[in-house]
């Protein structure tokens, strides 16, 4: 929990007590839903921020392993013709593992995709909830 989030919840919590001691503002429950709007934005936020740091990562080792299979097939190639068996043999089998280990990114990759849609998606829906309840606090 950051500092932000623990003052944020102190005073939510020392309004919350105001209000049982004060006559409430007809504003009240448009603040709090501001309130509300604005943890779960934040945490929204920090959520696809993950998710796409992420996904941009498994992108990058995914165009990297595809460049060193490449790069090991021409390998492989060079060393069958110069009648290398045992190199070539080697070669292969990293040439195979590598493989797998594409299938496997790719296996992960649209799953980590549609997260990081669906939560740029939550967040413009909470940013235009937020523009809503400013409106109707600013009317």
């Amino acid at each position: 929990m950051s500092l932000e989030d623990l003052v944020h919840r102190v005073e939510s919590r020392l309004l919350r007590l105001g209000r049982m001691f004060c006559p409430v503002d007809p504003l009240s429950a448009l603040y709090d839903a501001l309130d509300r709007n604005e943890v779960q934005l934040r945490k929204r936020r920090a959520d696809l921020d993950v998710a796409e740091a992420e996904r941009v990562s498994l992108q990058t080792r995914l165009d990297n392993r595809r460049a060193a299979a490449d790069l090991l097939t021409a390998q492989i190639e060079a060393s069958w013709a110069s009648g290398h068996s045992d190199r070539t043999w080697r070669l292969a089998l990293e040439l195979d593992r590598m493989r797998q280990e594409i299938a496997e990114d790719e296996k992960r990759l649209p799953s980590l995709s549609q997260l990081t849609w669906s939560l740029g998606f939550a967040v413009r829906q909470l940013e235009r909830e937020r523009a809503r309840l400013e409106n109707r606090r600013t009317a």
